[in-house]
């Protein structure tokens, strides 16, 4: 939740930072982590770094430990963490979802499955704020995002019933080969 309030300010912040922000700089820029991250996946030694469970019951008492401490600092810290990753999205539009991914995975310490799910609904109240900043500066297409959403919500719904049937290290590296695509795609778009 902490993470989340953040995003949500952050992404106010960094909606109208990113008008002052060179088109060519931001795409170029985030290619760039993007090819970074999805290298990363695929390396052995980040892979461990997941601590990806064995097993089901690993996770589930893992997460049972999580929920039965709240710690007030990890709160403030998450509330922190999640207003500068709202800036990242509000400057980079659905790729701060990537920083949440991360976040979730490396520093919390989830599930890669858990993580995902959790990242996108952490995006999806965080692409609502933001989508709210660029409107009110008018930088927003309602066709291009009607027909976009529209197809964004059944691809994601397909893609979230794939990515559950998936052993963990094999979505482990489908996410690092789309991180790449992704990343080499933006830069690419920067030079066309």
């Amino acid at each position: 939740m902490g993470l989340a309030l953040g995003a949500v300010l952050g992404a106010q912040a960094g909606s109208r930072l990113a008008t002052y922000i060179p088109e060519f700089t931001l795409g170029g820029v985030f290619g760039f982590f993007l090819i970074i991250s999805g290298v990363g996946f695929w390396r052995e030694d980040v892979r461990r770094k997941l601590h990806l469970p064995s097993d089901t019951s690993r996770s589930v008492e893992a997460d049972a430990r999580r929920s039965s401490h709240i710690d007030s600092k990890l709160v403030v810290a998450s509330f922190v963490l999640g207003f500068f990753l709202g800036i990242i999205s509000g400057v980079f539009g659905a790729g701060g979802g990537i920083m949440f991914l991360l976040t979730l995975v490396f520093l919390l310490k989830y599930p890669i499955h858990k993580a995902v799910g959790t990242s996108t609904l952490i995006m999806a109240v965080t692409a609502l704020s933001g989508a709210i900043g660029y409107a009110l500066n008018k930088h927003i297409s309602l066709l291009a995002s009607t027909i976009v959403g529209a197809g964004a919500i059944v691809g994601g719904r397909v893609g979230a019933i794939y990515a559950n049937m998936v052993p963990e290290k094999k979505l482990a590296k489908i996410v690092g080969v789309i991180f790449t695509m992704l990343g080499v795609l933006m830069i690419t778009k920067q030079f066309l």
